[in-house]
């Protein structure tokens, strides 16, 4: 026959027990949700990093087209013949025929041109889209200037970003050609933030 103060001690282990495992429940909840938390921030930050590289991509498919249609003006057998104030304006397309340059006059206020998009091949699941400024025409230390923005939007897995970049080409004699060439990069929010193409970019303003 057991003693009375054993029989007040039976079970005393029971409520121990299950304050443990409750504990022990709760910390493997919360440290399964830092986890699921982690691997959500991990894919987060891979699809951005995806769409500015895709912004990217665009901004050099620009850049080259860009440069293709300075070169054009001494290559007639490629666009035919184009007048210098357009080749250096204006506004560059691309169809099935290739790349076209559309008239705009030096006059004319800077503007962004149509939007061009296309596959960013070096980016899984990455596209882009792009619009290029017509030039703004200064005369500087370096000479004869021409500089353009380039607004690139990349889409990634869902994700998308937007960068700012300009550019920059110096037009003297004969042979003094130089194509053009990056002057600023900038990150811009995901979307405008007004009906300006190019707000929420920092240094949109190509005089700055």
């Amino acid at each position: 026959m057991r003693s009375p103060r054993l029989a007040r001690d039976d079970g005393f282990v029971l409520p121990a027990a299950m304050m443990m495992l409750l504990i022990l429940l709760v910390l493997s909840v919360t440290a399964l949700q830092l986890s699921l938390n982690s691997v959500d921030t991990s894919n987060r930050d891979r699809r951005v990093v995806r769409a500015l590289q895709a912004a990217d991509a665009g901004v050099d498919v620009a850049i080259f087209r860009l440069n293709h249609m300075l070169v054009a003006g001494a290559s007639s057998a490629v666009l035919g013949a184009v007048p210098n104030a357009v080749q250096s304006l204006g506004c560059t397309s691309v169809n099935a025929l290739g790349v076209t340059i559309s008239q705009v006059s030096p006059s004319a206020p800077q503007v962004y041109c149509p939007t061009e998009d296309g596959s960013a091949g070096g980016v899984e699941g990455g596209t882009y889209s792009y619009r290029v400024s017509t030039a703004l025409n200064v005369t500087g230390s370096l000479g004869n200037l021409l500089i353009r923005s380039i607004l690139a939007t990349g889409v990634a897995n869902g994700a998308q970003r937007r960068v700012l970049v300009k550019v920059r080409a110096v037009i003297g004699g004969a042979g003094n050609l130089v194509l053009y060439q990056r002057i600023h990069h900038t990150e811009c929010t995901a979307q405008p933030t007004n009906s300006a193409p190019d707000s929420g970019c920092p240094g949109a303003d190509l005089t700055s």
